[in-house]
């Protein structure tokens, strides 16, 4: 029994974004955003990867003779590669290779630094309004 509640942990704890508050409600939000577009993601490039890789394997089945799968390998290898960038369940967050999440990250940085200028331009403006004398 203790073995089964330990394994519960630790499949909970991989589930848990790192280093995020878990019980807010700001950060389910975030978390929800950010799967739908890695789900939109994920969606479009298998929407391309149909295509692609049945032209891929029929055109190595009927151009060539020495290597019919070259064409259909390349097409595998960039599924993974972009199967990893997406990262759609985190199954690679602890590699250092920059992926969706980074962009996102990236991102969110990048909005979080433009609102508080922004907050810090209108503080400014009010307190020099506040010094402006008034005129009867």
């Amino acid at each position: 029994m203790a073995t089964e509640k330990s394994t519960d942990d630790e499949q909970q704890a991989a589930l848990q974004p790192d280093g995020e508050h878990h019980g807010d409600k700001q950060s389910l939000l975030v978390h929800m955003v950010v799967l739908q577009l890695k789900l939109i993601a994920d969606g479009l490039r298998d929407a391309m990867l149909i295509p692609v890789s049945l032209i891929a394997a029929i055109g190595g089945l009927l151009l060539r003779t020495e290597d019919p799968w070259l064409w259909y390998r390349e097409v595998l290898l960039w599924g993974r590669a972009s199967d990893h960038w997406i990262d759609l369940f985190d199954s690679y967050r602890h590699q250092a290779d920059p992926d969706f999440d980074a962009l996102l990250q990236a991102t969110r940085s990048r909005v979080q630094q433009d609102q508080a200028r922004n907050q810090n331009q209108a503080d400014a403006t009010t307190d020099h309004d506040d010094d402006a004398p008034e005129s009867r």
